[in-house]
């Protein structure tokens, strides 16, 4: 297992960086010219690189949000939001090429294999926990926590209403007339910076 905001990944996200904008892939654009150590492919090259064995003998390399919803489920299930960004997966493009893989390290050539599992938006559908089908608890392909925050942003439409997500890290979005109004005031010293940020 690889933590997300383990960085020992960024050489091999460097080596990605430069062989997309080299080769002009076209994944490379959808994150503004620049991937993560962060992503799956940059951990999934340096499990290559370091243990050759582990890589061999991984069938998936999976997000573990998917991970989750494949255990409750029985089905392997990738996030499309998390496939796309993590995974350079994009609806019209699929996954970067073989060929992509094969020039980072021939031996990366078998990754697309590795990527398996039908591609799902977040929230659909993907299995039931119960005594049968549509009987007990929906089962929803995964969506990352800022993400699923990012959804609230929708009920903001009313002066006054908050919505937040606390995960990883925290945020606040507030509709107020200003930066100053009672909302954020009140809402704890930690919004002093993001009220003041927002004043500018």
């Amino acid at each position: 297992m690889k933590l997300w905001k383990h960085h020992a990944a960024q050489p091999q996200a460097d080596r990605i960086n430069a062989l997309a904008a080299k080769r002009g892939d076209a994944f490379l654009a959808d994150y503004g010219g620049r991937t993560s150590s962060e992503w799956l492919v940059a951990k999934a090259l340096q499990a290559l690189e370091e243990d050759p064995d582990v890589y061999a003998a991984a069938a998936s390399f999976v997000e573990a949000g998917d991970w989750l919803v494949s255990a409750l489920t029985g089905k392997l299930v990738r996030n499309s939001c998390g496939a796309g960004y993590k995974g350079f997966w994009s609806a019209e493009r699929g996954f970067p090429p073989r060929e992509f893989f094969r020039a980072l390290d021939a031996r990366f050539a078998d990754m697309p294999e590795k990527l398996g599992g039908e591609i799902m938006p977040p929230g659909r559908a993907v299995g039931w926990l119960g005594i049968g089908p549509r009987v007990g608890v929906v089962v929803a392909a995964n969506l990352a926590a800022l993400a699923a925050g990012t959804m609230l942003v929708a009920l903001v439409r009313s002066e006054g209403f908050a919505s937040g997500v606390a995960h990883r890290s925290a945020w606040l979005l507030a509709l107020a007339p200003s930066a100053s109004h009672g909302l954020l005031r009140d809402a704890g010293s930690g919004t002093g910076s993001f009220a003041s940020t927002l004043k500018r």
